[in-house]
C-alpha cells in the first residue's frame, strides 16, 4: 500500500485571488503583452478539481493507493482576503469527497489559529465530516509556540489527531537574511515547544525542513517517538539522485525509517496533474531505493522502503489495506 501523506485538492473559490498576486505579476513580466489581470484566471482555474476525479486518475497513474489531502487557510490572515467559498462550506466539500472516495482520499483540516472559531471548525470537521488530522498548518505571521496557537494544539490532543506542520524555508516563508534563522516562523526550532507541552501529540514535520533545514529538523525530531518527517518536495532534487540519496540516508540514520513518511505536495487541477505531475517519477524513485542507493555507496532495504511508502502512515492513521 502506497500512501501519499501530503497532497492538496481545491474547489472553485477556495483560494483568494490575493494569494496569487505576486505570482501573476512575475508571470506577466515575462512578456510585454501580458498583464497580471490576464494571468490571474489561469492561476486560479488551473488548480480546481471539483469532483476529485482528475486527482484520482493522477494517483492511479502513479500507483498511489491513498492520499492524505491537507486543507489550507489562505484567507485574511495570510493574504488579506477571504476566499469566495467560506471555510465551513469547504469542510462540507471535502467531507463529501471523502464519502465518494472513502478508501482513497482522507482529509486533514486546518484553520488559522487567529480565527476565533478555529477550534470549533476543527472539531466539526473531525466529528461531523470524518477528517482525521490537522494540517497543513502553515505558520505564516505567527509561531507555533505562540500562545494564540495553543488552543488549536490542545484541541488536536483532545480529538486524538496528528498535526501536520509546514517546515520549509522559501515556500510560504522568505529566504533572505535573518529569515533563514529561528526568526523564520516555519523554522523547526519552534516545534520544540510542542514536543515539551504535548508529548502525546503526533507531529509531522512537513517537507522535512526542505532543503536548508533538513539536518536540524532531524536533530529536533529524533528521540521523540511521535515525531515524523514528511518527504514532500524532496522530489525537486531528483536531478541529483546521489545527493538526494545521501540526504535520505542521513534522515533514515537519524530518525529511523519507521519515522519517515512518503509525501509529494501534489496539487489538484490541470496545471499539475496528468503529464505535468512528477508523482509517478517520485514514487518509482522511492520504490527503487534499494537498487539505486547501491550505485552511490548507500544501503536501503525493501522493508525500510515499505515503511516509508505506506506502513508508517497506516500505523499512525490506523488505515486499512485497500481492498
Amino acid at each position: 500500500m502506497i500512501v501519499d501523506f501530503h497532497a492538496h485538492i481545491w474547489g472553485k473559490g477556495f483560494i483568494p485571488p490575493a494569494f496569487y498576486v505576486e505570482t501573476a505579476r512575475k508571470w506577466a513580466e515575462k512578456a510585454p503583452d501580458r498583464t497580471p489581470e490576464m494571468i490571474m484566471p489561469k492561476l486560479l482555474e488551473g488548480v480546481i478539481d471539483e469532483d476529485g476525479k482528475l486527482f484520482i486518475e493522477n494517483m492511479d497513474r502513479a500507483g498511489v493507493d491513498v492520499s492524505i489531502i491537507n486543507m489550507t487557510d489562505f484567507g485574511v490572515h495570510w493574504c488579506g482576503e477571504e476566499p469566495q467559498v467560506p471555510l465551513e462550506k469547504q469542510i462540507e466539500f471535502y467531507g463529501e469527497m471523502h464519502r465518494r472516495f472513502s478508501d482513497r482520499l482522507y482529509f486533514f483540516a486546518f484553520f488559522d489559529p487567529r480565527r476565533k472559531n478555529c477550534t470549533d471548525l476543527l472539531e466539526r470537521a473531525v466529528k461531523d465530516w470524518g477528517f482525521i488530522g490537522c494540517g497543513e498548518l502553515s505558520p505564516t505571521g505567527f509561531y507555533v509556540s505562540d500562545e494564540i496557537a495553543q488552543p488549536l494544539f490542545r484541541k488536536c490532543c483532545d480529538l486524538g489527531i496528528p498535526v501536520f506542520v509546514h517546515i520549509r524555508a522559501g515556500h510560504g516563508t522568505e529566504m533572505k537574511g535573518e529569515n533563514l534563522t529561528v526568526k523564520n516562523s516555519a523554522h523547526p526550532f519552534h516545534i520544540k515547544t510542542l514536543q515539551m507541552k504535548y508529548p502525546d501529540l503526533v507531529i509531522i514535520f512537513g517537507h522535512a525542513g526542505y532543503d536548508l533545514w533538513w539536518e536540524e529538523t532531524c536533530r529536533i525530531a529524533r528521540g521523540y517517538p511521535n515525531c515524523y518527517l514528511d518527504l514532500s518536495d524532496w522530489d525537486l532534487e531528483l536531478s541529483g539522485p546521489g545527493n538526494l540519496i545521501a540526504k535520505l540516508g542521513g534522515m533514515r540514520d537519524m530518525v529511523g525509517a519507521d519515522h519517515i513518511l512518503f509525501g509529494s505536495d501534489q496539487t489538484s487541477g490541470n496545471r499539475f496533474c496528468g503529464e505535468k505531475s512528477n508523482l509517478p517519477k517520485w514514487v518509482n524513485f522511492i520504490k527503487n531505493l534499494p537498487k539505486e542507493a547501491k550505485k552511490f555507496g548507500y544501503y536501503f532495504t525493501k522493508e525500510e522502503v515499505d515503511l516509508i511508502l505506506g506502513e508508517n502512515a497506516k500505523r499512525i492513521l490506523r488505515l486499512k489495506n485497500k481492498s
